[in-house]
């Protein structure tokens, strides 16, 4: 039915109708994308508002999206996710009978929890050639890499060379907080001994980033865990001077010494005194970053490449070309992505799936196995030992 269906709708060079589900904050990833494809496809917001930033249609987490699907003008071609985790799936993901894409990030920290919902989506679009790797191995059919990128109407500036700045390095992102930011803390403390080092920890948004790296001499970044961020791109596009840490596909993304300085911490000071010594080799290295961010590392070319990707996909799907998916995973992927929005609600859907299936003395024991482990879970609730269950929506 949906191959009919697609053939039915799909042409070549059409703009596509798409579904973006997302939080539409204007300096999140979602609102990156829809501000570089939506001249060029017709994109329809959905998703909670955030920061006064409403979308086409509000849906709140928890809230089904089929809806807001029937209310669209046009037939949709794909609904297309962009926030990483999976509690904020719409809980009739795995019902939607329209093709589903997923940008996948967060996997340096999450890559298990996430992979097992991948298998949900069609199409899924990750960070780098490692995850895209690990998701292959994992069954999942179709990822494509779209690294993080910076956006141009953003973070460009423009650059006069050498002049007086007000700190030696900058450094802007999450630094206390979360265990896993300890050592970025220690790291950061460790240089302002010797340097001068202003941090801006979490108070600046968007542009203002930009803003701040032009008062700096170089800007560092620290990778929480072996992940090519978007500091990196935000950065170059800036047109500041980047130490950026020895990582995963780094050089794939950037070439050392030509775009950006890419260091280990035995070299990270001798390679801070060196560029502050020699700010003529400095700016030239952040002007050819500069222009490697604007030429390749940007949302404008990076959302044609996901539109790209989608065609292709709707013009395999339409010819039967649409690959084949184990029933098996798909129904883990299930209760996985249940488990990890309401783990009561995965094993409500277990339960229904059970129901669904014909009696036997197996099925009737694990029926009343699970009613029992739903009631007492029910009760745990009660006591405030957790959200096990969605509320109702009303």
């Amino acid at each position: 039915m949906v191959i009919a269906h697609l053939s039915s709708i799909y042409m070549p060079n059409q703009k596509l109708n798409l579904l973006l589900g997302l939080w539409n904050a204007p300096y999140l990833l979602g609102a990156y994308y829809y501000r570089a494809i939506k001249d060029h496809a017709n994109a329809t917001t959905v998703g909670p508002a955030f920061h006064e930033t409403q979308s086409d249609f509000e849906l709140s987490p928890g809230q089904p999206i089929q809806p807001v699907i029937d209310q669209l003008p046009t037939k949709c071609d794909f609904y297309v996710h962009f926030y990483s985790k999976p509690d904020i799936f719409p809980p009739d993901l795995h019902k939607l009978s329209i093709p589903k894409a997923w940008y996948v990030y967060d996997t340096h920290l999450h890559l298990e929890e996430l992979a097992a919902c991948a298998y949900l989506f069609d199409i899924v679009f990750c960070t780098d050639e490692m995850t895209k790797s690990k998701l292959h191995q994992l069954g999942v059919p179709c990822v494509e890499i779209l690294p993080f990128a910076a956006e141009e109407a953003l973070y460009y500036r423009e650059q006069n060379g050498v002049q007086e700045r007000k700190y030696d390095i900058g450094f802007a992102g999450s630094v206390k907080g979360h265990p896993t930011l300890r050592h970025r803390e220690e790291l950061l403390k460790r240089l302002s001994e010797k340097f001068n080092v202003r941090v801006e920890d979490k108070t600046l948004l968007g542009g203002e980033v930009a803003d701040f790296f032009q008062d700096c001499s170089l800007v560092l970044n620290h990778a929480v865990k072996d992940d090519i961020n978007m500091r990196i791109s935000e950065t170059m596009m800036s047109g500041r001077p980047l130490l950026t840490p020895q990582v995963t596909g780094i050089e794939t993304y950037i070439k050392a010494n030509k775009h950006a300085c890419i260091y280990d911490e035995n070299s990270l000071e001798s390679d801070i005194r060196h560029l502050l010594e020699k700010p003529e080799e400095a700016e030239a290295m952040a002007l050819r970053g500069q222009k490697l961010a604007l030429e390749k590392h940007n949302y404008a070319v990076y959302g044609q490449k996901m539109l790209k990707h989608l065609e292709e996909e709707l013009h395999k799907y339409a010819h039967g070309g649409r690959p084949h998916k184990s029933p098996y995973l798909v129904k883990a992927a299930q209760f996985r992505y249940h488990y990890f929005r309401y783990p009561g609600d995965a094993f409500q859907w277990l339960k229904g799936i059970l129901c669904e299936k014909k009696s036997s003395s197996v099925s009737q024991l694990a029926k009343l196995m699970l009613s029992g482990l739903i009631v007492i879970m029910k009760l745990l609730e009660k006591l405030g030992k957790g959200p096990y269950f969605q509320e109702a929506v009303k």
